[in-house]
């Protein structure tokens, strides 16, 4: 959206506004050797939210009484999000390729991740132009000046699916695809949620 205004012939006012919001759904699936000659295959489940707003306002003014100076005006207002919701890993290890794929309790293993980032920023400047002598010479006097200010928050947490049978649970095969590892009633049975998020999965910043 633009609009603009313009109340006589040495003033001008305009406004731009703009609103942008995306999503991406990412599946990755991957398969490979470790170092230690184990097989994996893993899988990432991913969607991603992105939007950016920003308004700027500007305005250029011109003063025949000041040796027709001008002065010239900008702000602009952003705000961003970056959402992810839910990011899952699974993965599952075989140590040759007859055996099946079973899923391995460890740190990395069966997280949930939930990311989202906002910023505001705000921006400003202002320039003063001023002729020195008369209307047929260029000399100039310029002068002015910007600032820039950003608010960033970025909390993060971490959720894993920790291994803990209840007493009389049924055996739990562990060859299983993750749809069916982690349905509701094997989660009741078999499965804890756990936090593992630290102070360095969140951020502040300011500037």
């Amino acid at each position: 959206l633009d609009l603009n205004y313009k109340p006589s012939v040495n003033h001008k006012f305009s406004v731009k506004s703009m609103y942008t919001r995306s999503g991406d759904d990412d599946v990755k699936d991957y398969t490979g050797v470790r170092g230690d000659g184990d097989y994996v295959r893993g899988t990432r489940l991913t969607w991603t939210e992105r939007s950016l707003a920003t308004l700027q306002p500007k305005g250029e003014h011109h003063f025949s009484g000041l040796r027709n100076s001008k002065l010239e005006w900008g702000l602009s207002v952003s705000k961003g999000s970056y959402d992810q919701p839910d990011r899952r890993d699974f993965y599952q290890f075989r140590r040759s390729e007859t055996e099946p794929w079973i899923y391995n309790f460890n740190n990395d293993n069966g997280i949930r991740r939930f990311a989202k980032s906002r910023d505001d920023m705000l921006e400003g400047s202002a320039d003063w132009t001023m002729p020195l002598r008369r209307k047929d010479d260029q000399s100039k006097l310029k002068f002015g000046g910007m600032f820039r200010t950003l608010d960033r928050d970025f909390p993060t947490r971490k959720m894993q699916f920790a291994n803990m049978n209840e007493i009389g649970a049924p055996e739990l095969d562990t060859s299983l695809p993750p749809e069916v590892l982690f349905t509701p009633e094997n989660i009741d049975q078999h499965w804890e949620a756990r936090e593992l998020s630290v102070n360095l999965d969140s951020s502040t910043a300011d500037m």
